[in-house]
């Protein structure tokens, strides 16, 4: 007797669909461990480099434009070279409310930083 598990309750125990499960065997009995790895999305890839993301966060944390007490939005789009709806996904992805903040405390800001280092969600 196999004592392979149905997808249904891989799914259950996993937490997702029925048909990533499915999709998931599918691969790995075709490609073995090369079928695990990511394959591409549909859509448009990203544009929005690893560097643009920490320039934002970097200046979100530790600068402020001259005559203003913190960056809004479009002038931080446009100094970083992205759209404003993007800065805006940047900052929530790294929980940065900068017309809340003032300066923010240190650890704070070195937390901030390594993480727009490690990775970021800008879509």
């Amino acid at each position: 007797m196999s004592s392979r598990l149905a997808n249904t309750a891989v799914a259950a125990r996993l937490h997702t669909d029925r048909g990533t499960v499915a999709r998931w065997r599918t691969r790995f009995l075709r490609d073995r461990l090369d079928g695990l790895s990511d394959e591409p999305r549909p859509g448009m890839p990203c544009t929005i480099t690893d560097a643009q993301v920490e320039e934002l966060v970097v200046r979100t944390l530790e600068e402020t434009p001259e005559g203003a007490t913190h960056w809004s939005k479009r002038e931080l789009a446009r100094r970083v070279g992205i759209s404003p709806t993007s800065v805006l996904r940047i900052w929530r992805a790294f929980g940065l409310q900068p017309w809340r903040t003032s300066g923010g405390s240190p650890s704070w800001n070195d937390a901030a930083s390594n993480a727009a280092c490690s990775a970021h969600s800008a879509s």
